[in-house]
């Protein structure tokens, strides 16, 4: 069918995801492109998940945060660049998503994330999307081992240490005609995951 908006979508703690939406077909403010943006549903949903992996004072284990993406329409809402921020400088281990840019025209805050020492980023495309699916999960794993591994050496700390850093930041990007996926590392194992999914009419 034709699609005709996103949702926001969380998943984890026990598996029981909730969903609203992010946007529909509309002209109502604000907008990007043909789609109005509903910030306060996005921000109810993805503002606890973003808020609970900064917490790690009672973290027994790593935490993985799957964050697809940080985008124009994510973007409108005032705050949520700045829980992204506090995410990437805690223990949790980020894998997200990013958009290519298009016509020259980039984002501030996408650059700014891409351009962090304790990011990694894959650009994928058509051709390597596929054969880059097994490298990507070493990768993750790896960080997840290596984390496991000092959480069992040291307590949770709100922030890393120059100690606590994996030996490799982890982040991925893909990269399609017009839109692009990222990978990205912070440090942890075990959560949330909050992300978009394309909502489209009923056949």
């Amino acid at each position: 069918g034709e699609r005709s908006g996103f949702e926001v979508v969380t998943v984890g703690n026990g598996g029981d995801g909730s969903r609203g939406p992010l946007a529909r077909i509309g002209s109502a403010k604000p907008t990007v492109g043909k789609y109005s943006v509903d910030v306060q549903s996005f921000e109810r949903l993805a503002f606890p998940e973003l808020r609970a992996c900064t917490d790690m004072r009672n973290a027994r284990e790593p935490k993985l945060m799957v964050l697809d993406e940080i985008g124009k329409m994510e973007l409108l809402s005032r705050d949520f660049y700045t829980h992204v921020k506090g995410v990437l400088d805690s223990n949790t281990l980020v894998f997200g998503t990013l958009p290519v840019a298009r016509y020259g025209h980039t984002i501030r805050e996408v650059e700014e994330v891409k351009g962090r020492g304790d990011v990694c980023v894959y650009t994928l495309t058509k051709a390597n999307r596929d054969t880059l699916v097994d490298e990507v999960y070493e990768q993750l794993k790896r960080q997840v081992l290596s984390l496991a591994h000092i959480h069992t050496q040291h307590p949770p700390d709100t922030h890393k240490s120059d100690a606590q850093r994996p030996s490799e930041p982890v982040a991925v990007t893909q990269n399609t005609s017009t839109h692009t996926q990222m990978l990205t590392d912070t440090g942890a194992v075990g959560g949330s995951v909050a992300g978009r999914k394309r909502w489209k009419k009923s056949e």
